[in-house]
């Protein structure tokens, strides 16, 4: 059976999402629904590595990529608007979550000097 309206490819969302990252996603994904299947320990092993890479993988290429928007922006209302946009992606704590509120004070501070030197440390 056709589908009634022709699919539209979708655009990629996230711009730190990398082809190698994409493709440990669908091993990931893969092995979740044969772990669902079967229920096998060797699975669930294979499974929570692969979990775990691609967490580690997708944190540190997020890192990455905001940290060279940071520092390739001179004008201060560029990194502002780059920080509120790490901020909605959860990179950067917030208020509610109180994670680091040490590293909050001093990003959401307007007053603070060298803010650019400050704040790339952070995402690293």
């Amino acid at each position: 059976m056709l589908p009634l309206q022709p699919r539209k490819p979708s655009k990629r969302k996230s711009p730190w999402v990398t082809c190698d990252i994409f493709q440990a996603i669908k091993r990931r994904n893969r092995l979740h629904n044969k772990l669902l299947k079967s229920r096998s320990e060797d699975l669930w092993k294979l499974y929570k590595e692969q979990r775990n890479l691609v967490v580690a993988k997708l944190r540190s290429s997020k890192k990455q990529h905001f940290t060279n928007l940071i520092s390739n922006r001179t004008q201060p209302t560029t990194i502002w608007k780059t920080l509120k946009t790490a901020h909605n992606c959860q990179l950067l704590p917030s208020a509610t979550r109180r994670t680091r509120p040490t590293n909050f004070t001093i990003i959401s501070n307007p007053y603070a000097t060298n803010t650019k030197q400050q704040i790339i440390p952070l995402l690293v």
